[in-house]
């Protein structure tokens, strides 16, 4: 059978024709398809659109993002990509400072100018012919110094930048009273209708609407899509008049309005029509279910049909089961899809978790570092995987700096501002200075705010700076009446690196070196050696120090050995203290020396005798080392229920031991 002898038609072909047309293009059936797209959903059309909107309109970030991205216009698209990452972390919202984050580091984008001179020296008639040559200009960028043959996404660029050089010279040839705006003109050129199908001929199968082929035969003939509200199509009511209305008028006038009723009967003459137009073959389809599974009607025409046929004919019904992926070998069309079927029927692979590192290029580095950050080795220490990704690979974002992260750092710099002014007048945080500490904390604040903005949005940031302030604020009171006599004495203490003041921890005779960074440390009013406690902020939790090994916590008991062994003071306890946590969960967890500042709010169980300390000392020591011998061999192993917050496994495509 020739393919122009065969035809498909549906009622709603203006939603099925993309599906219609992939399908047949995947088996290289060729196909004379009535399908019409608007301007504005093409690559081409989108990007000239959104030029106009930037140069003319209040653009937005995103229109001149479609714009750089649309091919031709830029020739590294990296660029654009880049552009993105940045205005989504700066919080760039319009064109305008999109375009100048651009040009901090890029060309200037002289086009923009160019179409805003053009409308001041000409209006319409100039932006018409400024957008046609750049309309032509973006078709044939891509193809700069050849001559190929298009493939389909050129097609469509090239219909679409066609029927925009049209429709601009039409609308320039207006007169000027009836030439439309800018917005206007935006509008138009979006939903601008470009046909985009092939015209029936030899070798070509007919896809259209049922009432489109009512004048010519074919030998088989496809009506799909026959669902209820699809074919018959469902009628458009009268907004003013109603069926009874109509009555009235023919009844009283004499004249002949048509009733909504009669629409049924023309879906009926269109159906009727198409069926009786095959001499071989008449196959109709429909839907027995969504792809969803939800029960789908079937349309009321084919009852229609049915009531021509014997009693069995449901029962010879070729069935397709929902969710099936290709073909069974004996009916596949093609080997390929034959062999998509099979693969869909095997039984489901599964992948191998991450295993070790391996590459020489990969273990070298880890083999010759010497230093090691606390917070890294206890990154690893709660699982591998997620210090491979996020320490070691460490992907670029597209999205700001994650909000908890930027308000702890923020938090920290308005502590340590605040508590170091206290500590300076040679007091400490006591209920007498609450006065001067909330003034300091707000001070703090306005200076730091635009240092670490904790949102891009506006409202949000104008919101989380406020929950902040309360947060320290409340920290504030509790930290004055929790009856302690240590006073806070060293702040953001940086050890370990070339840059920092304090040289690294060395245990082992130097084999492990850390570095680090203390948020705080309280010293006791005499004694020598002093006696120390040191405070690491979190957020809303804090871990107590029976958990400490299970859950991988080493930072604050590396931290208590580097003041001891690089700072010369004795170390009595060690903190983490919740800086958002609520008012009944305010106390700092971990473990202090029972002999040690007795009058310190602590949990009953986190007070430790000092030989139980340096048991807790050791046995996160012996993780460190643990930890970096894992480091330098490589050995990745994943750990799902300590790596996301609240367990579970953070970067599972990575990682894939949840379907290991």
């Amino acid at each position: 059978m020739a393919p122009e002898e065969i035809a498909v038609v549906h009622r709603g072909l203006e939603t099925a024709a993309p599906l219609l047309d992939q399908v047949f293009r995947a088996y290289d059936l060729p196909v004379a398809l009535d399908r019409e797209i608007r301007a504005g959903h093409a690559a081409l059309g989108r990007g000239l659109i959104a030029l106009l909107r930037c140069a003319l309109l209040d653009g937005s970030a995103d229109d001149l993002l479609a714009w750089l991205r649309t091919p031709g216009v830029l020739r590294v698209p990296a660029f654009a990509d880049r552009l993105e990452a940045r205005a989504r972390r700066d919080g760039a919202r319009t064109a305008r400072e999109a375009r100048a984050l651009w040009e901090q580091e890029h060309w200037p984008l002289e086009a923009l100018d160019h179409l805003a001179r053009a409308h001041e020296r000409g209006g319409v008639r100039a932006v018409g012919e400024r957008l046609a040559a750049e309309a032509a200009t973006m078709l044939a960028a891509p193809w700069r110094r050849q001559a190929p043959v298009l493939d389909e996404e050129g097609e469509v660029d090239a219909r679409v930048a066609s029927a925009l050089r049209r429709a601009l010279s039409e609308l320039a040839a207006l007169p000027p009273a009836m030439q439309p705006g800018p917005a206007e003109l935006a509008a138009t050129l979006e939903a601008l209708p470009v046909f985009l199908g092939a015209p029936a001929g030899p070798g070509r199968i007919t896809i259209t609407r049922p009432q489109s082929l009512r004048a010519r035969r074919v030998r088989a003939l496809f009506c799909i899509g026959l669902q209820e509200g699809v074919f018959p199509a469902p009628s458009r009511p009268e907004p003013f008049l109603g069926d009874d209305e109509r009555r009235e008028i023919n009844a009283a006038t004499g004249l002949r309005l048509r009733l909504h009723e009669d629409a049924l009967q023309v879906e009926r003459l269109f159906f009727y029509a198409a069926v009786s137009r095959p001499t071989e073959l008449l196959v109709l389809g429909w839907h027995a279910a969504t792809d969803d599974g939800s029960p789908s009607v079937r349309s009321l025409l084919v009852d229609d049909v049915a009531d021509l046929l014997d009693a069995g004919w449901a029962q010879r019904a070729q069935r397709r089961e929902l969710g099936a992926a290709g073909w069974p070998r004996d009916a596949a069309p093609t080997e390929r899809e034959a062999a998509r079927f099979a693969a869909a029927d095997a039984p489901p692979a599964q992948p191998e978790a991450i295993g070790p590192l391996r590459a020489p290029a990969a273990l070298g580095p880890l083999r010759e570092r010497h230093t090691w950050s606390a917070s890294q080795l206890e990154a690893w220490a709660s699982c591998p995987v997620r210090w491979f990704v996020e320490r070691h690979l460490r992907p670029a974002v597209l999205v700001p700096d994650p909000e908890p992260m930027l308000r702890g750092e923020l938090a920290h710099r308005v502590l340590e501002h605040a508590l170091s002014a206290l500590a300076a007048d040679g007091g400490g945080l006591v209920p007498e200075r609450l006065p001067d500490a909330r003034a300091l904390v707000h001070a703090a604040l306005a200076e730091h705010a635009q240092d670490f903005r904790i949102s891009p949005n506006p409202e949000r940031l104008r919101s989380a700076l406020r929950r902040l302030e309360v947060d320290l604020l409340r920290y504030l009171e509790y930290a004055a009446h929790a009856g302690g006599s240590f006073r806070p004495s060293l702040f953001e203490v940086t050890f370990g690196q070339p840059e920092d003041p304090y040289p690294p921890l060395e245990l082992d005779d130097g084999a492990l070196r850390i570095a680090g960074r203390i948020d705080r440390v309280d010293l006791a009013p005499g004694g020598s050696p002093r006696q120390a406690i040191v405070y690491d902020y979190k957020g809303k939790t804090a871990t107590a120090q029976a958990r400490w090994q299970d859950e991988g916590k080493l930072q604050v008991a590396l931290y208590l050995l580097m003041v001891r062994h690089v700072l010369g003071l004795e170390p009595v306890g060690g903190l983490y203290q919740p800086l958002g946590a609520a008012p009944d969960a305010q106390r700092p967890r971990g473990a202090v020396r029972r002999d040690a500042d007795p009058g310190l709010d602590t949990v009953g169980t986190d007070r430790v005798a000092p030989e139980e300390l340096e048991a807790l000392l050791e046995a996160c020591t012996q993780a460190a080392r643990d930890a970096v011998s894992e480091l330098r061999r490589g050995a990745l192993a994943p750990a799902p229920d300590r790596c996301a917050y609240g367990g579970g496994c953070a970067h599972p495509t990575i990682c894939r031991c949840m379907t290991a």
